[in-house]
């Protein structure tokens, strides 16, 4: 009798060490990345794991008693270790460090050749600025649009929503500076929430959030959700925004929030200048940062 319950209470251990360890909360994380990550980005999906409740495991190939199975999540930093995922058609997520020796394509889309998403390390993000062809842009409003087949969210503002009054003004101010740029050019940050790509749209040499903060057709989110790897520009969006004033439409999360609660809300506001590329000229000190701005209005 006594055998008998020993054996089933092994059992019962062994199965809930399996179960652990195959439980979706369980996340896994390669060693090297973070003795490689110099800017603490895994150390940051890891405190976010955490405060969910979820069980964060350090691993590498040499751990033989990890148990590697399609329903964890895994970050990982070696093309060894992404290799070895492959061949066992395990999803994981690269955390990237050298991005200049990281294809374009893959950059851009932030996947690899496997189609498993990328992270870059934050010190890299405002480095990789990649060229793309303005007439393939295809605007969703003032603050988000897709390129081949991805969807981008536009870093350090908020735009009015397009059911939103000047939200279709926003979005087609929006589409004039694309329009007029000679080139146009993407740094990308990482995925939000919803699967789309946090990105800075570049007018030429010029992160198109200056003018739309210029010209009051979005409202700053820097103070809310930080830089994003983007430190310098972020810091000149604040700059802008402290010359804004009063803005011609409420604030889009306020919008969005009573839209809910009363779809037929709306509020009236007095009409704006908006403002081109060859209306403003921005004057920079040694460091990037914004010193004044010259309009010709």
């Amino acid at each position: 009798m006594i055998k008998s319950l020993i054996i089933l209470a092994t059992i019962f251990i062994g199965s809930v060490f399996i179960f652990d360890e195959y439980n979706t909360k369980n996340i896994f994380v390669e060693d090297s990345a973070l003795t490689t990550n110099k800017n603490h980005t895994i150390e940051n999906i890891i405190r976010e794991h955490k405060s969910l409740g979820n069980n964060v495991v350090l691993f590498n190939l040499n751990n033989k008693k990890t148990r590697f199975n399609k329903k964890s999540t895994f970050y990982v930093n070696s093309l060894e270790m992404s290799r070895y995922l492959q061949n066992r058609g395990i999803k994981y997520t690269l955390i990237v460090n050298d991005a200049y020796n990281t294809k374009s394509e893959n950059i851009l889309k932030l996947e690899d050749d496997h189609k498993n998403k990328i992270i870059i390390n934050n010190n890299k993000r405002s480095k990789i600025k990649i060229e793309i062809d303005k007439n393939k842009i295809e605007l969703v409003d003032g603050d988000s649009f897709f390129y081949e087949n991805k969807e981008y969210r536009l870093l350090g503002f908020d735009a009015p929503e397009a059911r939103q009054e000047f939200g279709i003004t926003s979005e087609n101010y929006l589409k004039s500076l694309i329009t007029n740029a000679d080139k146009v050019y993407i740094s990308v940050a990482e995925y939000d929430i919803y699967s789309r790509i946090l990105a800075h749209l570049f007018i030429n040499d010029t992160p198109v959030a200056y003018y739309m903060i210029l010209s009051r057709m979005g409202i700053q989110t820097i103070t809310k959700y930080g830089d994003n790897g983007f430190p310098i520009i972020a810091e000149n969006i604040l700059i802008l925004a402290r010359r804004q004033g009063r803005l011609p439409f409420l604030d889009p999360s306020v919008y969005r929030k009573r839209e809910k609660e009363n779809p037929k809300t709306k509020s009236k506001y007095k009409p704006i200048t908006l403002l081109s590329e060859k209306d403003v000229r921005f004057i920079y000190d040694k460091q990037g940062k914004i010193e004044s701005v010259i309009t010709n209005n």
